[in-house]
């Protein structure tokens, strides 16, 4: 059991040059309960291997500015951000949208009024986690943006008849005022601490924890060995693995939820000018029959028409490790 554990933390860069071993659980950023937990924490998810096990292709009335997906309950979710003149013409709705297969089941309307951003989102134990960061989208039409980054939480049960207004809750500094960041990009509960997590937008090196049951109150943070940009998208695996979708970079990065170590990159195929790189989720299930564990939503954007949606499904040579 030492020797795999020794190995295993070797594959996460532990213990650092000049610096003693880690307590095991309690001396990583976060880490699962028991040494099982930690072995397969440690054990690499090997992304420069996965392969694109399927592609949907999505052209449909709802797909303005999608920013992100997440899976659960049975259901997709999709978040998109619409067009900031919905309340004007009526084009499309800043909204979650649920989906059981390829029937659109429920559609969960964000209030237009506020000057806000709606990012890439995730479920967990029942309840979709939602990031919304000020915009200035709507300064033509007088409406004006947000004080700061909030969160929004809805029940995985919302229905499509009543469409909601809502605001989120804000996110706080350590010291209760104004959190760390301001962009808002994306959120995501880790399952080793039940702490919400996110990061700016550009030239990230930390990713925030906040703690749900203190008021998304700011109280640890990830420093990533591996700096990212454009970061669009983010999620946890069960097992403790970080994974981060990149514009810039065009790929998902792979961090160790332990301590922040880089774990390779998967690429994203981007094929044109106006497709971007947006959300992502980890979960394993099958897509038409194919296995897969980590699907991301890129965006291709149209001036006039609905925007497009190219939804990757990836597949890992051992699922478990993702």
């Amino acid at each position: 059991m030492a020797t795999s554990l020794r190995e295993g933390l070797a594959r996460i860069g532990e213990p650092r040059m000049g610096e003693t071993l880690p307590a095991i659980p309690g001396g990583f950023h976060s880490s699962p309960s028991s040494l099982r937990g930690v072995l397969a924490a440690t054990r690499p998810p090997e992304p420069e291997s996965w392969t694109m096990a399927k592609e949907e292709f999505i052209d449909a009335d709802w797909t303005e500015e999608c920013q992100g997906v997440t899976h659960g309950a049975g259901h997709w979710f999709f978040s998109s951000n619409g067009s900031h003149l919905a309340s004007v013409v009526n084009r499309s709705p800043r909204a979650i949208y649920r989906f059981n297969g390829p029937e659109l089941t429920g559609v969960y309307s964000l209030d237009v009024a506020r000057g806000m951003h709606l990012g890439d989102l995730d479920f967990f134990e029942g309840h979709l986690f939602a990031p919304l960061e000020p915009s200035d989208d709507g300064a033509l039409l007088g409406i004006p943006p947000i004080a700061g980054p909030e969160v929004l939480i809805v029940d995985a049960d919302f229905t499509p008849s009543t469409p909601v207004t809502t605001s989120g809750v804000p996110l706080k500094g350590a010291a209760g005022g104004a959190p760390p960041q301001r962009d808002l990009p994306w959120c995501a509960v880790n399952p080793l601490n039940r702490l919400l997590y996110s990061s700016p937008f550009e030239q990230t090196d930390e990713v925030f924890a906040y703690d749900p049951q203190d008021g998304f109150r700011h109280t640890k943070t990830l420093r990533l060995r591996r700096p990212i940009d454009d970061v669009q998208g983010g999620c946890f695996s069960d097992v403790g693995h970080l994974y981060l979708a990149s514009d810039a970079g065009r790929a998902i990065e792979a961090y160790s939820a332990l301590n922040g170590q880089h774990l390779g990159s998967a690429g994203i195929l981007v094929e044109e000018a106006d497709q971007e790189v947006e959300g992502l989720c980890c979960v394993k299930l099958e897509v038409d029959g194919v296995a897969s564990q980590l699907h991301v939503v890129l965006l291709e954007n149209r001036d006039i028409a609905k925007d497009n949606i190219f939804f990757k499904h990836y597949q890992a040579p051992i699922p478990d490790a993702v």
